[in-house]
């Protein structure tokens, strides 16, 4: 442990009279009710009470299990109220709780699972809710105990089966809880029965590492592995978020795209879009479960380059989102290379102008089709005729429109 008393500028090395083997990542904590108190785990538990000035084991010098300790957390209200988490380095893994600063320390395991217990929260309103994550595959995830540790609950619930790496409480709020896994960032708002993905902002499965919450400005700050730190703030009601599309894709007219969202607290939607910027809206779904967060959304035949998307929360309507940016709704399109000098085309597409002009930039002729034993000439192509046109370059002519095939059915 290293110390700074000028705000950063410089450290100090801080670890004399502290006793044991530390583990990889050796964990600490600090008193918020009395923070000249901190505890720092090995596999013997030490304790300063000066500021980390100097530290002395607790337990009589004694490791609580031999194993290296991996996680704690300390009542927000007791310095003296004390949970450490164990590596199932020499052992299976444990959790402690002391209730005398250190004096002693009882074994709370119970029924956890034999699992790194990566992360340990207590509520910053009530001592006795305790949460602790685990590590691993196959088991529970997130355990709640109402009782200061004398019993658990597993309330992994619909979390995915993956290492769950930290856990935090909202001090303004008991029911909501913020995890952290090898996914992202998920929040229950009801003390744990259920789950919400809170991955905005953040890169697709970030392995989070640790959770903290700034109380001053209502920010849940996240640190990944490898991929950055990030903040958001707290959820104080309820809210959705669209997620794609968002702004600047292009969507192909008459193919499936999928509208995601993230929500908390919702739970039906209404979806709209609009191709004038807003100006008028069309309905996609006119009620959908918002716990599904995603539709599948067949894209209608209107083009436009100033697409929107909202989504509007049914059970109260002032809260809505929309897309930050206009995306497109277009035809797709199709290459056609043609060689200087006469070619055999076609039109593979139904488009909004055939004329021969607007297709093949760099026709010098008409467009000729053979019919009744006679070459003619025409300025307008049609789908299913192959034609002669002469051109004065090579060129890969982009010609956009419903593809012919997408309107025949088979027999």
């Amino acid at each position: 442990i290293r110390k700074s008393t000028n705000r950063g500028s410089s450290f100090t090395l801080s670890t004399s009279g502290m006793a044991g083997t530390a583990g990889f990542v050796a964990p600490y904590v600090l008193s918020p009710s009395q923070p000249h108190i901190l505890y720092s785990g090995r596999d013997i538990i030490n304790k300063s009470t000066n500021n980390a000035g100097n530290w002395f084991p607790t337990n009589n010098n004694n490791a609580l299990d031999g194993n290296p300790a991996v996680s704690m957390a300390i009542s927000y209200t007791n310095s003296d109220t004390l949970y450490v988490g164990t590596s199932p380095v020499f052992s299976r893994a444990r959790l402690f709780r002391t209730t005398n600063g250190g004096t002693s320390w009882t074994n709370i395991t119970g029924t956890l699972p034999d699992r790194y217990p990566l992360d340990i929260a207590v509520d910053p309103s009530n001592s006795r809710n305790v949460y602790v994550v685990f590590g691993g595959f196959g088991t529970g995830h997130v355990y709640k105990s109402t009782n200061a540790g004398n019993s658990w609950n597993d309330i992994t619930s619909n979390l995915p089966d993956i290492p769950t790496s930290a856990v935090i409480v909202d001090p303004n709020n008991s029911s909501y809880i913020y995890v952290g896994n090898d996914f992202g960032v998920y929040l229950s708002t009801n003390g744990g029965l259920s789950w919400n993905e809170f991955q905005y902002g953040m890169p697709e499965a970030s392995i989070v590492i640790d959770l903290s919450i700034s109380p001053q400005n209502r920010m849940l700050r996240v640190a990944t592995h490898g991929s950055g730190v990030y903040e958001r703030k707290l959820v104080d009601a309820p809210a959705i978020t669209l997620l794609s599309p968002n702004g600047g894709e292009f969507l192909e007219i008459h193919t499936v795209q999928k509208i995601r969202w993230e929500q908390i607290l919702v739970d039906s939607v209404r979806i709209e879009y609009s191709t004038d910027a807003g100006s008028t809206w069309s309905v996609i779904a006119q009620k959908y479960t918002a716990l599904v967060p995603t539709y599948d959304w067949f894209v209608p035949e209107t083009p436009s380059s100033q697409a929107i998307l909202q989504i509007t929360n049914l059970g109260n309507t002032s809260i809505v989102d929309q897309t930050d940016g206009y995306f497109t709704i277009g035809y797709p399109s199709v290459s056609v290379l043609v060689n200087r000098g006469w070619n055999i085309v076609s039109l593979p597409s139904y488009v909004p102008d055939s004329s021969v002009t607007a297709l093949y930039h760099n026709s010098i002729s008409p467009a000729y089709m053979y019919r009744n034993g006679e070459y003619i000439d025409t300025t307008l192509l049609s789908g299913g005729i192959g034609y002669w046109l002469k051109v004065s370059n090579v060129k890969n002519i982009s010609i956009s429109g419903l593809l012919i095939e997408s309107r025949t059915i088979e027999v």
